[in-house]
């Protein structure tokens, strides 16, 4: 029999990497590609594909915020050098470039339901407006007492009026015609976070840090309602005002969407105040603790809007996450992963290496469809994944942990994960995992206490076996023979002779180093695994 041809060299076919960093993005009219800014750059995102179609900024100063017209025309950036760009986003070429005038950042922006005049917000405490047909400031609107956290147009461009909220708690509705401040809506008693409107324009709703969502009667500039939401709430959305039976919304009244720090959507009759319906299954907390829960920051859902085109809610996470919710049961049908930190361990698995498990910088195992790279998150370990491995006939996981556990997984005919077992023994940070190479009966496990552990797999459950001390140091990486007699781990002189020395000084100092290191393998065959019935 030949032996098999080995790959001598690899092409890059597809490259995913960090797609945001600012929490708020924004979405084309069609809804066919999304926009996050990532440090320096705009990312042009494919909806449908998750990749990165055009990227373009200025390498001199990062992004704090940027706005998308209504009408796909114009994209406009602000950054830390406190200047204004105007990009042309087919091409990602510069249209033009001004300064803002703002003393302090420019934090928020907005465009008016004509895309002709766009509104800064500053932590100067200032508005202002710029025509961008005739590239120069309309307004300079001052009256707060502190940050600007949102400022918007009245989507009715026939009233001519622009409300912005601030860190005091206060709303403020200035008039475009008179440069003048009409009122200033008072009610809420910390940061105002989001602004909406209903389709007439003639109810808007307010949320805040202080847990409350208020609701205004813009004809009157008045409060109807407060509402308690018992959440730190960031964002409150308006829904289409029709029958959504799925979400117990019946009539044409106002209804609205919640997101916050309980990493749930919620939805609520303007009128009445009542909550109609709450999200089952968070993707964030429903495999934890409820104790670890109220410590844990990953789950808050930091901004939200609602997309008419799409019919759906696209959410942004603490973990740089987007959601996509579809009306009209509110389900999340899509994740995009906007940032992946440090990558740790990746494996594919499925009949044809469909899915890709990827372990991050995270407590959370990614798991991507290769085709759409559509991502979705599992809870399980308390902290930051290590290591993964998948069993020989691919229906289990296992994942190794810094929270000194292992944990076993069952992977569903739709590549989802269930967690079925977990391993405690270890006393330090589990480095690395491997399954049996013949069959799914044990696992090995490999820990920075020095220390290998066996498991037997039996009846879906991790029962300790053996375990053996290993190395005087951390152990960093496992694997087992394909005859399951040999246990392996890496060996330090294959891979040092693999790396191409800058001088003959590191040179000598690798050397030194594979003399004084020591390697060990073990063999399996004298732990008597036909007594244990695991072979």
């Amino acid at each position: 029999m030949a032996a098999p041809s080995l790959v001598e060299s690899l092409a890059l076919s597809r490259e995913h990497g960090d797609v945001l960093s600012l929490a708020k993005v924004q979405l084309d009219r069609d809804g066919e590609r999304i926009f996050c800014a990532c440090r320096n750059k705009i990312n042009v995102v494919q909806v449908s594909t998750s990749k990165i179609i055009s990227s373009f900024g200025d390498e001199e100063s990062e992004i704090t915020c940027f706005a998308l017209s209504p009408d796909d025309s114009i994209l406009v950036t602000a950054h830390k050098n406190l200047l204004l760009i105007q990009w042309d986003w087919r091409t990602g070429s510069k249209v033009r470039t001004w300064k803002a005038i703002h003393m302090a950042t420019v934090c928020v922006m907005s465009f008016d339901s004509t895309s002709t005049l766009l509104a800064t917000g500053s932590t100067d405490a200032t508005v202002k407006v710029w025509h961008l047909i005739n590239q120069y400031c309309t307004h300079n609107l001052r009256g707060a007492q502190g940050v600007i956290s949102v400022a918007c147009f009245h989507p009715d461009s026939r009233r001519l009026q622009l409300i912005s909220g601030s860190a005091d708690g206060k709303i403020r509705v200035y008039s475009l015609e008179t440069s003048s401040l009409v009122a200033t809506l008072e009610g809420h008693m910390s940061t105002v976070t989001s602004i909406d409107f209903s389709q007439d324009g003639d109810v808007m709703i307010s949320s805040g840090r202080d847990r409350v969502v208020i609701v205004w009667d813009m004809k009157s500039l008045t409060s109807n309602r407060t509402i308690p939401v018992f959440e730190v709430c960031e964002g409150a959305m308006m829904l289409p005002q029709e029958d959504i039976p799925e979400l117990n919304v019946v009539g044409s009244s106002p209804h609205f969407a919640t997101i916050g720090s309980k990493g749930l959507v919620r939805v609520f009759h303007a009128s009445s105040g009542r909550c109609t319906f709450t999200e089952e299954k968070s993707l964030y907390l429903k495999t934890l603790s409820a104790s670890h829960q109220k410590q844990d920051d990953s789950g808050v859902l930091l901004f939200g809007l609602f997309h008419a085109q799409l019919r759906a809610l696209v959410v942004t996470t603490f973990e740089q996450t987007v959601l996509f919710y579809r009306l009209p049961e509110l389900s999340c049908y899509k994740q995009l992963t906007g940032r992946y930190d440090e990558v740790l361990d990746l494996i594919a698995f499925g009949a044809n290496e469909e899915y890709v498990a990827v372990a991050t910088n995270s407590k959370n195992i990614r798991v991507f469809e290769r085709d759409s790279w559509s991502c979705r998150l599992y809870a399980g370990h308390a902290d930051i994944v290590l290591a993964l491995d998948v069993s020989k006939s691919g229906e289990w996981l296992v994942s190794s942990s810094k929270d000194n556990c292992v944990i076993l997984w069952h992977i569903e005919s739709d590549g989802s994960l269930v967690q079925t077992a977990t391993g405690q023994g270890h006393t330090n940070s589990v480095s690395a995992v491997a399954f049996s190479r013949v069959n799914d009966h044990f696992v090995v496990s490999a820990s920075e206490d020095c220390t290998l552990k066996m498991w037997a797999t039996e009846e879906r459950s991790l029962r300790p076996v053996y375990t053996v001390h290993a190395h005087d140091k951390n152990v960093t990486s496992v694997d087992v023979s394909p005859d399951n007699k040999l246990l392996q781990l890496p060996r330090l002189r294959a891979a040092v002779e693999g790396l191409l020395p800058y001088t003959e000084r590191h040179a000598h100092r690798l050397r030194k180093l594979v003399e004084q290191s020591t390697l060990t393998e073990f063999t399996w065959q004298t732990v008597k695994l036909a007594d244990m019935c695991i072979q």
